[in-house]
């Protein structure tokens, strides 16, 4: 039996959902998909319940317990 191939333009909106997660995931937490071990199954879950990116990443951070970057960075008036 073959798989159901998907058309092409939801194709092109996932890729596009998933690479805002991922750009967004580094941005918040300094890693990537990969990173985090999430597959594509779990991001196409999301992806179809209509899940904004932000959304996702707020999530998965809060599911996760991780820590922002900006927890990190020093402030202006600490660093001088």
């Amino acid at each position: 039996m073959s798989q159901k191939k998907q058309p092409r333009q939801t194709t092109e909106a996932f890729n596009d959902w998933r690479k805002a997660i991922d750009d967004r995931m580094y941005e918040v937490f300094g890693i990537t998909i990969c990173d985090a071990g999430i597959d594509d199954q779990r991001l196409t879950n999301h992806f179809k319940s209509n899940e904004t990116p932000n959304d996702f990443v707020d999530w998965f951070g809060e599911k996760y317990d991780l820590d922002r970057k900006t927890d990190y960075l020093l402030s202006p008036k600490i660093a001088s």
